[in-house]
C-alpha cells in the first residue's frame, strides 16, 4: 500500500522590516517644545535684580547713565535716536545669530539673555538713585516700548538659534544629527535673523519717534 503523504507546509514568508533611513528619523526636540527661550527668559529675569543691585551701589558710571538717559539733549533729534536704539537690538540680535551656531551656543545665548537683563536692571536701579521714583516712571514712559520689542525679538530668534545648537550638539556628542537637518536649520536662523533685523529697523524708527514725543513733554 502507498503510504499517505502529508501535505508539506509551506515556509511563512518573512515580511521585510522597513529600514528608516537617518532622514525619516524625527529630529530631536521638533515635536516637542523648545526650552531654549524659558531658559533664555530665565537667565534675563534673574539677572536683571543682580544689575538693579548693582546700580544701587552707586558709582561715577551709574551717574554718567542716568544724566544721559534723562538728558533732553539726548532726545532732540529723531535720527540719533533711533540710530542708537538700532545699534544696541542690532548687536543683541548678531549676538544671538552666533550663537546659533556653536555646539554649546545655548550657554552662550543663556549668557547673552543675562547681559542684557543685567544691563537693563543697571540702568533702572541707576536712573531711581539719581533722581528718585519719579525720574524712574519717565524713563519707563522713554524706552520701555523699543526694550520690551526687543526682547521679544530676541526671544524669538533664540527659538531658532537653539535648534541649530541641538542639532550641531548631536552630530557632535550623539552620534549624528538627521541627515539635512542642520542646513535645514542654518537657513532656518539666517532667514529669521534677516526678517528679525528687518524688524528692528521699524522698531527703533517707532521707539525714537515716542521718546523723542515723550522727552519734549516730561523733560
Amino acid at each position: 500500500m502507498r503510504a499517505v503523504s502529508k501535505p508539506r507546509r509551506r515556509p511563512n514568508p518573512v515580511l521585510p522590516v522597513p529600514h528608516r533611513s537617518p532622514a525619516a528619523r524625527p529630529a530631536p526636540g521638533r515635536g516637542q517644545r523648545s526650552i531654549t527661550q524659558p531658559l533664555c527668559a530665565a537667565a534675563f529675569l534673574a539677572a536683571y535684580p543682580l544689575g538693579m543691585w548693582q546700580g544701587s551701589q552707586g558709582g561715577e558710571y551709574a551717574v554718567q547713565l542716568a544724566g544721559h538717559l534723562l538728558s533732553p539733549e539726548s532726545y532732540t533729534a529723531w535720527q540719533g535716536v533711533a540710530a542708537a536704539l538700532l545699534s544696541g537690538i542690532f548687536l543683541t540680535l548678531l549676538c544671538i545669530f552666533a550663537a546659533g551656531f556653536c555646539a554649546v551656543g545655548t550657554g552662550l545665548l543663556c549668557l547673552v539673555f543675562a547681559a542684557q537683563g543685567g544691563y537693563l536692571g543697571f540702568c533702572a536701579a541707576a536712573v531711581c538713585l539719581q533722581n528718585g521714583a519719579k525720574a524712574l516712571l519717565v524713563y519707563r514712559a522713554l524706552l520701555s516700548f523699543p526694550e520690551l520689542a526687543a526682547l521679544a525679538l530676541s526671544l524669538w530668534l533664540a527659538r531658532y538659534a537653539g535648534r541649530l545648537c541641538a542639532g550641531l550638539n548631536q552630530s557632535i556628542f550623539a552620534g549624528g544629527a538627521a541627515r539635512g537637518r542642520l542646513q535645514a536649520d542654518a537657513r532656518r536662523l539666517a532667514l529669521r535673523f534677516l526678517l528679525a533685523a528687518a524688524l528692528s529697523v521699524g522698531v527703533s524708527a517707532v521707539g525714537a519717534g515716542i521718546a523723542v514725543f515723550v522727552a519734549g513733554i516730561l523733560l
